[in-house]
């Protein structure tokens, strides 16, 4: 059984293949993204629930959060503000610390606009203790921000930090305990089934071939029976959705639109599945 993973703070939860193609996870960099879900997959296997609550964030909305926390120095207290905008900056009574905008790893950092920072949801205390065998590091003992964290070899203020032109290098050490890697997504792209009725009954290999490929990627919990039917549509309307398909067009018909699109996400995803 694949993994399942929380997503955002509303008690979501997505598939791997819906975690992968999740707009939040894509605007982390690359190499970040290997760390982050080897790390999470082994705090799966330990038993535990992870997940990602938030990432990638404008600086319009760094500003926002960070006038949301702090006010203008008015006490003449200086320990523990922040200088910005030519002024001292003082965290509001019980506020969580955020970086001023420009000043923040869940920014905009690379050339090509991917984030180094993540907030995780679920068992961050244990995510923790394992986050540095994975080439990464927790803020519970920088700024009292476990659930925060972002590659280890990094300064810990991205004030400091000046080589935004360097890519990270591909962290080599060795993880304990070792999550085991993921199978390669299965390329087989089914023919399109076209001949539904109402309600949808139709039966034959392919259908079958569709219903191995969507219990692949979570996306369908039934046998792979070779009938199409409600539960089937249901799990073609549910690709459809990860796929990126809107509106109507979310129909539980495996046409042949749907097909071209699988094929390309399948395609990536392997691109991409265990590098």
């Amino acid at each position: 059984m694949s993994n399942v993973y929380m997503a955002g703070y509303s008690g979501e939860t997505k598939t791997r293949a819906e975690l992968l193609s999740w707009s939040v996870w894509l605007r982390f960099e690359p190499e970040f993204c290997r760390r982050l879900l080897d790390m999470m997959d082994a705090v799966i296997a330990s038993g535990r629930k992870i997940g990602v609550g938030g990432g990638w964030r404008s600086a319009e909305s760094q500003k926002a959060l960070f006038l949301s926390r702090y006010h203008i120095e008015n006490d003449n207290d200086y320990s523990g503000d922040v200088y910005w905008n030519g002024v001292f900056w003082e965290k509001n009574l019980g506020a969580a610390p955020v970086a001023p905008p420009g000043l923040s790893y869940h920014e905009p950092v690379t050339p090509e606009g991917f984030c180094y920072a993540v907030d995780l949801i679920g068992d961050v205390a244990f995510a923790g203790t394992i986050a540095g065998n994975y080439g990464l590091v927790h803020f519970g003992n920088v700024n009292g921000e476990p659930w925060h964290m972002q590659p280890a070899e990094l300064p810990h203020s991205r004030r400091n930090y000046k080589s935004a032109m360097s890519p990270l290098k591909v962290f080599s050490g060795s993880p304990a305990p070792q999550p085991t890697p993921p199978p390669k997504p299965n390329i087989v792209v089914p023919a399109p089934t076209l001949k539904l009725t109402s309600p949808v009954v139709m039966h034959g290999p392919e259908v079958a071939k569709l219903q191995q490929v969507m219990n692949f990627w979570g996306w369908y919990k039934g046998a792979a029976d070779g009938w199409f039917g409600p539960v089937t549509k249901y799990g073609v309307a549910t690709m459809q959705k990860v796929l990126g398909f809107t509106g109507n067009y979310i129909d539980g018909v495996y046409g042949p639109l749907t097909a071209t699109k699988y094929k390309a996400f399948a395609t990536y995803m392997s691109s991409i599945s265990g590098s």
